[in-house]
């Protein structure tokens, strides 16, 4: 899955397990997490956008991109879904 989100609030440690390997192990695994404002993800990949390695949170999957190549998405998921997502 490949997924663009808005942080609402910073990580924050959270031992409550979740996510399905979680529950079967009966113990947290990834303890980092995040609260979103919005999602929005695809299946099947939308386009190719590297994120510097320093601008990721501790390794977990979750990066910051830069403002002009978010707009270059949300231009690319407009195009593809016909659908329009504007920030303010």
């Amino acid at each position: 899955m490949h997924g663009v989100a808005t942080v609402k609030r910073t990580y924050y440690d959270d031992q409550t397990p979740i996510w399905d390997n979680e529950l079967a192990a009966n113990h947290v695994i990834y303890p980092w997490r995040i609260e979103l404002a919005l999602m929005a993800y695809s299946e099947q990949p939308i386009q190719k956008t590297f994120i510097r390695i320093s601008d990721y949170v501790d390794g977990y999957g979750i990066g910051e991109l830069p403002q002009n190549d978010l707009t270059n998405l949300l231009e690319a998921i407009a195009t593809r879904t016909n659908v329009k997502i504007k920030l303010s």
